[in-house]
């Protein structure tokens, strides 16, 4: 499982992320008839630190008001963020692999954005850590 489907499956098997977005979970690319609310994720630019892969995703979590998107983003952070004793951390089972997450942490918090009038956007940046 590479960190970019990891971190996917983390989202659509999170009963407090789903019960918010019904499996509106997106990778890459946000669909063109967008129905709120939902996630969509992408890779930003990284590099290896220490021999220790560290993929960073932005994750745009969008909703029809701002209070909304802030509370699908904070759900977002409570099931990633951490390392050893809180959030997402070890080995992920997959449904055809695993993953093993060594610590995901927050970047960035950008706030909440009014994309459009029905639109707001919590996007949050997280970082992977991981030894593959």
């Amino acid at each position: 499982m590479t960190p970019d489907q990891a971190v996917g499956y983390v989202l659509i098997q999170s009963t407090a992320v789903s019960n918010i977005v019904n499996g509106r979970v997106y990778y890459a690319t946000k669909p063109t008839t967008e129905i709120l609310p939902s996630i969509n994720y992408y890779d930003l630019p990284h590099k290896r630190i220490n021999g220790l892969k560290n993929p960073i995703f932005s994750i745009n979590c969008r909703a029809g008001t701002a209070r909304a998107a802030r509370d699908l983003g904070t759900v977002v952070l409570e099931e990633l963020t951490g390392s050893q004793g809180q959030g997402k951390y070890g080995t992920v089972n997959g449904p055809k692999d695993n993953f093993d997450f060594i610590q995901n942490s927050l970047i960035i918090d950008n706030g909440v954005k009014n994309e459009t009038e029905n639109c707001f956007n919590c996007p949050i940046d997280i970082m992977v850590i991981t030894n593959e």
